[in-house]
């Protein structure tokens, strides 16, 4: 990671200014490298409350391309409602910016892969916002996979959701500005965390899943539980729920390994079971925000030094995938989708 502030600072736009495109700006307005250029959003509200922030000298506006343009924009964060992931990367790219956007990365693979396919083409950076990849307790595991501490994986379950806020007007209660429900919410989280686990162990990847969706609980138009069992290329079998009506904030990962266990419980005790015995590692002392202060780190450094980000546009694009799988199947009564 970038250890000294650059000659010149990325001049940097944030789209969307709401819980996370605020938390974004909190970040990048304090970055070393970063000069916050301007703010976008539809709300004039928010724009004030953005002001205030910001300062006077950040550009604020309704338009994001004419606030780009006059802001001479090297970069962008887009943090909008899912549907308009895919348009607004593509916008951005073509004018030069390079983009790091909320996950997912688009509400179905085509669009997310036009996306890919734009950023390589203009040489830009492409990053998928991955905040949970900054867990301590999902690095630490990753790094216990990659060196072989539980030995060849046998089977990965995991679980991560919160209650849903009770506010009736959000878009992601709207199937055409989400995309979908709890899966397309949380599940990139979750699937991007287990193809990490496949790819640090032994280069595995999902090859096919079935799926499940219900409105029950909320009784929403879109799902607010979501369960899934995909099946990578080599035959390892992973088992998923995302949800927002199980309780509290919550992503939990269970690897089985020949030789062990690893257990990620969000925030808690990272636990590591071995026939040698258990150790348990205390997480609790990460400072707030760390994982998402890595996360902009991640997209500076690429675009200072031209490499991939680490949540790359194309595991954005992969985990899109296996949700438009997971989605297709729940539509056919849970049969097998090919990823």
């Amino acid at each position: 990671m970038m250890s000294q502030t650059p000659p010149r600072k990325i001049r940097l736009v944030q789209i969307g200014f709401g819980n996370i495109g605020m938390r974004r700006t909190r970040i990048t307005k304090e970055h070393r490298a970063i000069e916050l250029a301007g703010v976008v959003d539809i709300d004039r509200d928010r724009l004030n409350l953005a002001r205030e922030i910001v300062g006077e000298s950040c550009l604020l506006g309704v338009d994001y391309l004419d606030v780009l343009r006059r802001a001479r924009a090297d970069a962008a964060i887009i943090s909008t409602p899912n549907y308009l992931h895919a348009p607004m990367t593509i916008a951005c790219l073509d004018l030069g910016a390079h983009v790091l956007c909320e996950k997912p990365l688009a509400v179905n693979a085509a669009l997310a892969a036009r996306c890919v396919d734009r950023a390589g083409r203009l040489g830009l950076r492409l990053k998928v916002g991955s905040n949970h990849r900054y867990f301590r307790g999902v690095r630490e595991a990753l790094a216990r996979v990659r060196a072989g501490a539980i030995g060849p994986l046998t089977r990965i379950s995991g679980e991560i959701g919160h209650l849903l806020p009770n506010v009736a007007s959000e878009w992601y209660r709207e199937k055409e500005h989400s995309g979908g429900g709890a899966m397309i919410d949380h599940g990139p989280h979750l699937i991007d965390a287990v193809g990490q686990i496949l790819r640090v162990s032994d280069g595995d990847h999902i090859a096919r899943v079935r799926g499940a969706t219900s409105r029950e609980s909320l009784h929403l138009e879109v799902e607010d539980r979501a369960t899934g069992t995909l099946v990578t290329a080599r035959g390892k079998t992973i088992d998923i729920a995302t949800t927002w009506s199980d309780g509290a904030y919550r992503m939990k990962l269970e690897i089985l390994g020949e030789q062990g266990r690893i257990v990620v419980d969000g925030f808690e005790p990272l636990l590591i079971e071995r026939r040698e015995g258990v150790e348990r590692l205390d997480l609790s002392h990460t400072p707030p925000g760390e994982s998402w202060e890595m996360d902009v780190e991640d997209f500076v450094d690429a675009i200072l030094f031209g490499h991939e980000p680490y949540a790359s546009g194309v595991d954005g694009m992969r985990s899109v995938r296996v949700i438009d799988a997971l989605y297709e199947s729940a539509r056919r009564e849970s049969a097998e989708v090919v990823v």
